[in-house]
């Protein structure tokens, strides 16, 4: 859990970036802050990185889907074209039960189900919530 002290350093550091960003052009502001992060991450050890990366895209993620969110809202929902965007709909993703097709048709199973090459993961403890 976070304490007074460490929000207070957290806020200045937000404060700190504002200002730093405040005139400078997107591209560059998205250059210096993707610096920052593998800068920042670099000096970490490598699982701490990996949790440090994770939790700075998580947040940058939820952001992006956030503002998504309400460029959409603020179109009411409809598809088309607009001053710098363009909303579209898009189909969902399909899915297979492939332990049923397996069972029920192991047949048409060995014909269109393949795997790809195994590889390694990492994971890491997630912290804990209070």
């Amino acid at each position: 859990m976070a304490t007074a002290k460490s929000t207070k350093t957290v806020d200045s550091v937000k404060d700190a970036i504002g200002k730093a960003l405040k005139d400078v052009p997107e591209d560059i502001a998205a250059a210096a802050l993707a610096e920052a992060v593998v800068l920042q991450s670099a000096l970490m050890t490598p699982a701490d990185a990996l949790k440090f990366t994770r939790a700075v895209g998580g947040k940058v993620e939820k952001r992006t889907k956030d503002i998504s969110a309400a460029i959409i809202a603020s179109v009411n929902g409809l598809e088309g074209a607009y001053d710098g965007f363009t909303v579209v709909k898009v189909d969902g993703r399909s899915s297979v039960d492939v332990e049923t097709l397996s069972t029920e048709y192991p047949e048409v199973y060995e014909k269109v189900v393949s795997w790809g090459n195994p590889y390694l993961l990492v994971r890491t403890p997630s912290a804990k919530k209070a």
